[in-house]
């Protein structure tokens, strides 16, 4: 609807405050379009708000598109929140079980993520060996220059392209930056 691309142009623009009220009066309008709630669920996540957000996804497990975007959306809240018991089997079952490759995509991402949270960095890199989607590409880049960083092997992640900074978001650039600063020699 034309209410979820105002709230997406804020957001995209970086008006966090706008997106949100734009995503709420939206939910309070259309509360049973799916995209609504995963849109202001996945602001509400970004934001730290996950009690939130959690009330507005599915808990059954994934059968549409949406219902799939809504239990990522689910499993990142464990995750950013780090209850790691929670997000790990979400994500592994993602990954084993996502009909389309893109979603199968964000659930590699998001349990290499993990896996190099638990310093399971070898994990981490099979999780991303699939080439990514075009919006995965610079998080996908980042998370594979510090696993291989964090391994010794810091020439082999600094040859990859990385051309993709110039699309990646602040917060992925911050992410490059922080892993750059804490392994260069």
């Amino acid at each position: 609807t034309a209410f979820v691309g105002l709230a997406e142009v804020l957001r995209r623009a970086g008006e966090i405050g706008a997106s949100l009220e734009a995503y709420r009066a939206a939910f309070e309008r259309f509360p049973w379009i799916a995209n609504i709630r995963t849109g202001l669920a996945a602001l509400l996540t970004s934001q730290g708000h996950y009690a939130e957000a959690l009330r507005l996804l599915p808990t059954e497990l994934p059968a549409t598109q949406a219902d799939w975007v809504g239990y990522h959306i689910r499993s990142m809240v464990h995750l950013r929140s780090n209850d790691f018991s929670k997000a790990a089997p979400m994500l592994e079952w993602g990954v084993l079980k996502a009909p389309w490759a893109g979603h199968k995509r964000y659930f590699e991402s998001a349990l290499a993520s993990l896996r190099i949270r638990e310093r399971m960095f070898g994990a981490a890199l099979e999780l991303l060996k699939a080439p990514p989607t075009a919006a995965l590409m610079p998080l996908t880049n980042a998370l594979r220059l510090h696993a291989y960083a964090a391994m010794g092997r810091a020439d082999e992640g600094k040859a990859l392209d990385l051309e993709w900074q110039q699309f990646a978001p602040p917060p992925v650039l911050r992410l490059y930056s922080a892993v750059e600063q804490v392994y260069s020699s």
